[in-house]
């Protein structure tokens, strides 16, 4: 695999006023901005093309990272004019991806271990998109992904009636078929569902612990 898309378009409106003047990817994270912890997390998978998807004080990501050259990568920036979600914002890398299968995260998603295993499980499996879950002990308001033989049944946005699930770890691997279902649908977890129903899709377990910074409350904690 050799491109990534980074999501990283959004304000991040539960930073509150961290992000009044600043991107929610430049927000500090033990000492790094998010953003940086993501591309050195690429860097370290063996992918050196890399999309950032940006919309809100882009023009500080772009200074901030640059050519990509001081990570090892090779940068492309695309602008998401409204920010309405990840399905739009995944779309606008079509033209970039091409017929490429690659690797999407969100620029909030910090994972201190490798990502070559659910680069090489998407790749020997053949499947049109691989998802990275975190088993939860207990029921969370995150989207929950039910598994079954490894293979993906179905997302779920709530977990209430679960007591040991699966979230979505924000990261994954897709082949560019999902743009066709991107382009049908309005919201991203319609997509993936049809995705799902329609084609294999597989969940690769995290290994290390899997930091989801959202929120000023996530910051505190994860520090």
């Amino acid at each position: 695999m050799k491109k990534a898309v980074i999501l990283a378009a959004g304000r991040g409106s539960r930073f509150k006023e961290f992000t009044e003047d600043t991107p929610k990817a430049l927000i500090n994270f033990r000492g790094k901005p998010l953003i940086e912890h993501v591309l050195r997390m690429i860097t370290d998978s063996d992918i050196k093309d890399v999309a950032i998807v940006v919309g809100y004080k882009g023009d500080q990501i772009k200074e901030y990272v640059g050519s990509g050259e001081k990570f090892n990568l090779k940068v492309s920036y695309y602008t998401q004019e409204i920010q309405d979600g990840m399905l739009s914002a995944i779309l606008t890398t079509k033209s970039w991806v091409g017929d490429n299968h690659f690797l999407v995260t969100c620029c909030d998603v910090v994972y201190p271990g490798s990502l070559l295993p659910l680069v090489k499980k998407h790749q020997s499996e053949n499947a049109k998109a691989t998802i990275s879950v975190v088993l939860q002990p207990e029921p969370v308001s995150k989207a929950i992904v039910c598994v079954n033989n490894n293979k993906v049944i179905s997302i779920h946005s709530s977990s209430k009636d679960y007591t040991s699930i699966f979230t979505d770890a924000g990261m994954m691997c897709f082949s560019p078929r999902i743009f066709q279902f991107l382009e049908e649908e309005k919201h991203y977890l319609s997509a993936i569902t049809r995705l799902i129903k329609n084609e294999y899709v597989i969940a690769h377990q995290l290994e290390a612990p899997c930091y989801n910074v959202n929120s000023v409350e996530d910051l505190e904690k994860a520090e």
